[in-house]
């Protein structure tokens, strides 16, 4: 499997848990992607909150849509008039217990593959 695409989804599709995420994820190819694209007039406070609770640690946040690198997870939502779009990359490392913030600069100058 490559890709799974998914539109139209509530918010409670993404209350799993963390770790259930990665065991999937990392069964899958090296580029496998999620793209996830939730119902309209979402709450944007909580799809962040919910957000920020399943992509913790173990994920690089990633501020542009062009990922071709790494098992990818990107979402998008409207709330209100307004369009949102995050976007993760599982970290290679996401089983050792390395509690390192995952930031911008991290991820640029980290691996995604050993």
């Amino acid at each position: 499997m490559t890709n799974i695409t998914i539109d139209g989804a509530s918010i409670d599709f993404l209350k799993v848990k963390e770790i259930q995420l990665i065991k999937f994820m990392k069964g899958q190819s090296r580029t496998f992607g999620i793209y996830i694209t939730l119902k309209d007039n979402c709450y944007n406070k909580e799809v962040q909150q919910v957000l920020d609770k399943l992509f913790n640690q173990r994920f690089w946040c990633l501020e542009e849509k062009n990922i071709s690198i790494g098992r990818k997870f990107a979402i998008a939502w409207r709330s209100s008039q307004e369009r949102h779009q995050q976007f993760y990359v599982l970290r290679e490392d996401a089983f050792k217990l390395n509690h390192e913030k995952p930031t911008k600069e991290n991820a640029e100058n980290k691996q995604f593959f050993h």
